[in-house]
């Protein structure tokens, strides 16, 4: 939830007239506090779209100088962050978020990443190296939220026609129900991954140039998506300890599946390269035995298929 409502202008930034189109300083000044409480109440009782507008009504009004309000001041553009996310939300019983409030928050931070742009001569300033590791860390949030909902609504669609449609052939029925399951399970899967390598691919067009090269936050960020794509491509193959090939689910051939646990492979490797630079450029040493531990156990699956090929 957003702090207490604060003051949204520059501390002692005065005009030299003292009058902003018109108005004297104070009367300015008291305007915007007034604005501040109003969307910082409407915060409190859950009222975004109210807030929203209040938001709106302070970027778009003058201070000192007839300069407009800084959102990056103090670290209030998180404000608009949140406003944006949760529009929407209200009319959600289930969801804390909409697909909407996800849709805005992502223009929002893209729009402060293209009008705040990183300057050399300014190397501590609020700037598009704040904005990436939020902005991609909600993207993660919302694909991850999406198969979520999805797997949700396949269950109870699952749980729903059981209910509705017994019959003598109760088996046969399960079976199909069973396999129908796991095709959609496995269709909802593949769009995750599909969004999680749009993500990737996005993290490195920006880390493959300074000062991005060297930032921390996107660096691990960039690592956890490793995993995350490893996991995906995985799914359910290396997370049991008795893991059998008979299963249904991975009735691929041989060559697939080693296809496959190989590129999990490949993405636990740049998973641990990305941790390491992250910590070489100041970041926290990630902890590595975890990668390890997927990664033997990736080495088992292989040779138990290499054998059984």
């Amino acid at each position: 939830m957003a702090r207490p409502p604060s003051r949204l202008y520059a501390v002692n930034a005065t005009s030299k007239s003292g009058v902003v189109q018109g108005q004297p300083e104070a009367q300015k000044r008291a305007h915007l506090d007034s604005l501040s409480t109003l969307m910082h109440c409407c915060l409190l009782k859950g009222d975004y779209e109210r807030a929203g507008r209040a938001w709106g009504m302070i970027l778009r009004t003058q201070v000192a100088g007839g300069r407009p309000v800084d959102p990056r001041n103090h670290g209030r553009w998180g404000i608009g962050a949140e406003i944006a996310l949760r529009r929407g939300s209200q009319t959600l019983n289930e969801h804390r978020f909409s697909e909407q409030g996800f849709e805005l928050a992502r223009e929002y931070y893209n729009r402060l990443i293209i009008q705040h742009p990183n300057r050399k001569l300014q190397p501590h300033a609020v700037d598009e190296r704040t904005f990436y590791p939020p902005m991609f860390s909600l993207w993660i949030y919302e694909v991850c939220e999406k198969s979520k909902r999805a797997r949700t609504e396949l269950r109870d669609d699952i749980a729903n026609q059981t209910r509705s449609s017994r019959s003598v052939s109760v088996d046969s029925n399960l079976s199909k129900r069973s396999d129908g399951l796991s095709a959609k399970e496995e269709a909802i899967q593949m769009e995750e991954l599909t969004q999680a390598l749009e993500i990737a691919e996005r993290l490195d067009q920006v880390i493959m140039s300074p000062p991005f090269d060297r930032q921390p936050s996107l660096l691990e960020l960039r690592g956890n998506v490793a995993l995350w794509i490893s996991d995906l491509t995985m799914g359910k193959m290396g997370s049991d300890e008795d893991w059998d090939m008979d299963l249904p689910r991975y009735s691929s051939s041989v060559s697939d599946q080693l296809k496959r646990l190989g590129r999990a492979h490949q993405e636990l490797l740049a998973a641990q390269a990305f941790f390491e630079r992250a910590a070489t450029n100041g970041g926290e040493a990630a902890t590595l035995s975890s990668i390890n531990a997927k990664r033997r156990n990736l080495v088992k699956i292989m040779e138990q298929l290499h054998a059984a090929g």
